[in-house]
């Protein structure tokens, strides 16, 4: 079980005066209730229902398009399916192993949520031991989110 809490504030500097532009204010309380299962050796199949309630308020009509999410108060409740393949070493601090994680996650009216979405992610990690304890870490990461009704924080951006 995980608790979620978010108020945040999207803003930019106007061009020309310089002044603090708000574009939208936002907040964001969920929770989610995770169970996994060990399927064999280093694989783990995973379950995750999240829900949450949202509350966001625009200023103007460029806070909409940048900062996409229903006005006012929404809900996003979605399903989450994960297959992980995991041969690290240590839970906290691993030095050799990697993991592969495949993820699909469901939004749908049918569950009721006001957002209608898919999410498909893959992550990637591979841990190179270099001398003593450390190692060179190197980390790939992709994701396609298949419908327009997804919350803007559901989206995957560069820098991510």
């Amino acid at each position: 079980v995980g608790l979620m809490y978010n108020d945040a504030r999207e803003a930019t500097v106007e061009k020309n005066s310089g002044r603090l532009l708000t574009l939208v204010q936002y907040r964001r309380v969920g929770t989610d209730l995770i169970v996994g299962r060990r399927l064999e050796n280093y694989f783990y199949f995973y379950a995750d229902y999240h829900f949450e309630g949202d509350d966001a308020t625009y200023t103007d009509r460029v806070g909409r398009a940048l900062v996409p999410m229903d006005p006012g108060r929404s809900y996003l409740s979605a399903l989450t399916f994960s297959m992980v393949r995991d041969t690290h070493n240590d839970l906290w601090l691993p030095t050799k192993g990697s993991m592969l994680n495949l993820a699909v996650k469901l939004s749908s009216r049918l569950i009721r949520s006001d957002y209608d979405f898919s999410k498909y992610t893959l992550e990637a990690d591979l841990l190179l031991p270099t001398f003593k304890n450390h190692s060179w870490k190197l980390k790939t990461f992709g994701g396609l989110v298949q419908g327009d009704g997804a919350p803007f924080f559901e989206k995957d951006f560069v820098g991510d």
